[in-house]
Parts: C-alpha cells; structure tokens; sequence
C-alpha cells in the first residue's frame, strides 16, 4: 500500500512538471520560477532514487519506483535549463528594449489613489 501511495504522489508531482513545462513553452516565460527551487526540488528526487538503489543493494530488490524518481528528476532537469533559456532571454529583450529607447526607461503614469481617512 505505500509503494502504490508513493506512485500516486510521484505521478501527482509529475502531473505538475509537465504542467509548469508547457505553459513555460507556451508563454515562453520563466515568470515566478526559481532556479533555486528547481534544483532543491531535484535533489529530492535523486535523494528518493538513490533511496530506492540503496534498498536494492540491501535486499536485492529494485523497487520499479527507481524508475519514475529518475523521470521525475530529468523532468524538473529540463524545467530548470528552460528556466535558465528562458530567464536569459528576457533580461536580453529588456536589454534590448532599453537600447531601442536610447537609454530611457519607459514610465508607466498609473492613477494615484487618495486615501481618506
């Protein structure tokens, strides 16, 4: 029953992977993503893999969940070299839009709001 609980939590997480990875390439955005964060969570799939070959060194079993840790870790792998492409790519276009602007950052005049009290 564990090991099924484990599948299932690993096959959710993996859902959201996939999710974040498509709409990153949709958008072509890597808006509120942390290179930081990817890479902690990796490590905590390579952490559950390793978990699972260190049982097999001990019981001569090789859990089939191996398998889908090692997924899970080229998964958020790739999540995070989009968020490296990606992140450069924006900082070259802001680059280039400041130099197209001569220099001049673009202003915003947004309507100030009063606050009575």
């Amino acid at each position: 029953m564990a090991e099924i609980l484990e599948t299932l939590m690993l096959i959710v997480f993996s859902a959201g992977w996939y999710c974040s990875i498509g709409k990153m390439i949709l958008t072509k955005k890597a808006s509120g993503k942390s290179l930081s964060f990817v890479a902690a969570i990796s490590s905590g799939y390579l952490c559950g893999a390793l978990a699972k070959i260190a049982i097999f060194h001990e019981t001569g079993e090789l859990s089939a969940l191996v398998y889908i840790y090692a997924l899970n870790c080229v998964v958020t792998a790739v999540d995070g070299w989009l968020v490296i492409v990606l992140t450069r790519r924006e900082k070259r276009l802001a680059a280039a839009i400041l130099l197209q602007n001569n220099g001049r950052v673009a202003r915003c005049d947004a309507p100030t709001l009063a606050w009575e009290g």
